[in-house]
């Protein structure tokens, strides 16, 4: 669990009407709030702070000295505005506060939990630049994408989605792509494929561009490699969900090795699952067009809106979109009160690759199913397969390749240099 945040505050609110009360509420400790003036310097210098927050009220020019004044005093420590009544020229007071040295802004439609991720994100940052200035780091390292596929219960096809997409970038791009397998029942994904096509390493194995601590915190778990993709399962040594901590270290690290991360998100709201929806670059949100199943959505979603941000994030798949009495788009939209990303139709190919245990995009890469899962990797990644050929380009391909093979080298040598 996150420790509590302190906070300078910089306001001249009059009594009662300050934004400390919008940080007591988010969970902040508020050590002080000073005004505009010189004075505050000296609290500035204090080292019992992470972050200093500027209420920027008018008359604008003193609110934006001291942001001013903050960030050059505060020795790196991040600087993040409030913006009141941002409503009037939002752009062009961002764009003043921002110049005036402030590390983000926001207004007060922020939420507290998303005002606690805002803060959380600004110390981060200024915590690396402060390392990478001061000759701590040899580079900078960006994370990598977080895709979290998350269902309200089993048989979404949740982990079949995850696994498909996984693999399927892992082959079609040159980036290093991890599946982290936070599911906590029997099996999980290496349960889905055929052992003899996937093998357990040790994560001394991936050393060549594994840290040493992620090595290490990997020896506690399965780590798995099936071709181009590496698995990593999470073994909590129950059959109870992993703990959060560990889920957030584990997230952190591999983001930093990998290019892009899948993970397959349990399907309970469990602490472990929130931790993962906060830290994910995208959620994909997998429910099939069942009345019933709609319901448990709706439940579910509510526990996962309380993650910050997530509304923000989180796109829904609908699966088996063309089974028998399915609900409408519109219906399920209205229901979740999100909207549909993607649809993937009903395809029996699904249950024949599961039961020879090869991914469902490698073993019928021709099918309904694999065609829309192919589709929706190349609108979130970026990574497309090359397109088939139809009957009579194919012909001519294999006509060409012939005739060039029958071509005399003088003659081909020839048409080379023209």
């Amino acid at each position: 669990m996150q420790r509590t945040l302190n906070v300078l505050l910089i306001d001249e609110a009059p009594t009662g009407q300050g934004f400390d009360r919008q940080l007591y509420a988010a969970g902040c400790n508020v050590i002080g709030v000073f005004g505009y003036g010189r004075q505050t310097v000296e609290h500035l210098r204090r080292r019992d702070y992470d972050v200093i927050v500027v209420v920027v009220r008018q008359p604008l020019i003193r609110s934006l000295r001291a942001v001013e004044m903050a960030a050059l005093v505060s020795d790196g420590r991040p600087v993040v505005t409030f913006i009141d009544n941002l409503a009037s020229a939002p752009f062009q007071l961002a764009r003043q506060v921002m110049r005036a040295g402030a590390a983000d802004a926001f207004s007060d439609s922020t939420k507290p939990g998303d005002l606690m991720e805002l803060l959380w994100r600004a110390i981060l940052v200024a915590d690396r630049r402060r390392l990478a200035l001061r000759g701590g780091v040899d580079e900078v390292i960006a994370p990598g994408e977080i895709t979290v596929v998350f269902g309200a219960k089993g048989g979404t096809g949740k982990t079949t989605l995850a696994l498909n997409l996984a693999y399927g970038q892992a082959t079609l791009s040159d980036e290093r792509v991890a599946l982290l397998d936070l599911d906590p029942q029997p099996g999980g994904i290496p349960a889905l494929l055929d052992p003899a096509n996937f093998r357990q390493i040790s994560p001394t194995a991936l050393s060549s561009f594994l840290d040493e601590r992620l090595a290490d915190l990997l020896e506690n778990h399965l780590v798995y490699s099936y071709g181009p993709l590496t698995i990593v399962r999470v073994e909590s040594g129950t059959e109870e969900a992993p703990q959060p901590e560990e889920v957030v270290r584990l997230i952190e690290e591999l983001s930093l090795a990998f290019d892009h991360m899948y993970i397959d998100c349990p399907a309970p709201m469990t602490p472990a699952a929130q931790q993962a929806l906060g830290a994910a670059t995208l959620v994909l949100f997998t429910v099939i067009p069942d009345m019933q199943a709609l319901i448990t959505a709706r439940t579910v979603l509510a526990a996962a809106r309380e993650t910050p941000l997530f509304n923000d994030k989180a796109k829904v798949i609908v699966n088996q979109a063309t089974m028998e009495h399915a609900l409408k788009r519109e219906a399920i939209e209205e229901g979740l009160g999100l909207p549909v990303m993607w649809e993937i139709p009903t395809d029996p190919a699904v249950l024949q690759a599961a039961q020879i245990g090869i991914p469902l995009v490698q073993s019928v890469p021709g099918s309904p199913a694999t065609q829309r899962i192919f589709d929706l990797l190349y609108a979130i990644s970026g990574a497309r397969r090359r397109p088939r050929l139809g009957r009579v380009a194919r012909f001519m391909s294999r006509w060409r390749s012939g005739e060039r093979e029958n071509e005399p080298v003088g003659a081909r040598s020839a048409s080379a240099q023209r």
